[in-house]
């Protein structure tokens, strides 16, 4: 499978001339774990390292003594700890708990309180404290857990560029429903982020492969197979070579 890191990033060279002042990134919002690409004037894209320096960060949140845990440091806590991290987030915006795939969820995976927002209809995570701390159960939504782990994805950004990023691309898997992205959109406007737009992520792939090759007098079939954490998502896309004027 492609890397969808770079194929947002290559989606965002597309728009860098209309933001030519300004740095873009991309972020591959997976179930598991996520990446982030950034693009600069006058810089080749790079894939964005964390502050462990790998390329990829567990998309997991997590709460301990009133501090906030990320990536690594909150899987280490969620080993210890299970009910005080929320993890598979993007995989729970804009979803009632009636959604098969929460029900699968919150019945195998996740140890972490999960119950109905009534006021909304979609659902409420609950970080549960315990243990052998003071620490209090902590309740939000899941636009807000995902804007604490985008929040992550730019501080991780800002810290390797040497600047501030505002502007984002986003991937989202292909059966997003329009209340799910415009979750993700929220999640992203509570993080500080612009987002520039949201793209499939096997469209992403497919762009990344198509988008430094050619094919002349033919068309180019290709079957973009992607088996994530939580789906799997298989599409077909036709390449050509035309020429303009």
């Amino acid at each position: 499978m492609f890397s969808k890191a770079i194929a947002i990033l290559c989606y965002t060279i597309l728009l860098i001339e209309t933001f030519t002042s300004a740095q873009l990134i991309g972020i591959d919002t997976g179930s598991q774990f996520f990446k982030v690409a950034l693009v600069k004037p006058g810089s080749p894209f790079q894939i964005v390292t964390n502050v462990h320096s790998k390329r990829k960060t567990e998309t997991i949140l997590g709460f301990e003594d009133a501090e906030r845990r990320f990536g690594g440091d909150a899987v280490t806590l969620a080993s210890r700890r299970p009910k005080q991290a929320i993890s598979f987030v993007p995989r729970l915006l804009g979803r009632s708990i009636k959604h098969k795939t929460v029900e699968s969820f919150s019945s195998q995976y996740l140890p972490f309180g999960i119950d109905l927002d009534d006021s909304r209809g979609t659902v409420n995570l609950t970080a549960i404290g315990g243990g052998n701390t003071a620490q209090k159960d902590i309740s939000l939504s899941p636009e807000e857990a995902m804007a604490m782990i985008l929040t992550h994805a730019k501080s991780n950004a800002d810290r390797f560029s040497g600047g501030k990023v505002t502007d984002a691309v986003l991937t989202v898997p292909s059966y997003f429903t329009v209340s799910e992205r415009d979750s993700m959109r929220d999640a992203a406007h509570i993080a500080g982020l612009k987002v520039l737009s949201l793209i499939e992520e096997n469209t992403a792939a497919a762009l990344q492969y198509g988008i430094s090759r050619i094919f002349p007098n033919e068309t180019h079939t290709v079957l973009i197979y992607n088996m994530g954490a939580s789906s799997t998502q298989v599409s077909i896309f036709d390449f050509t070579t035309y020429v303009m004027k």
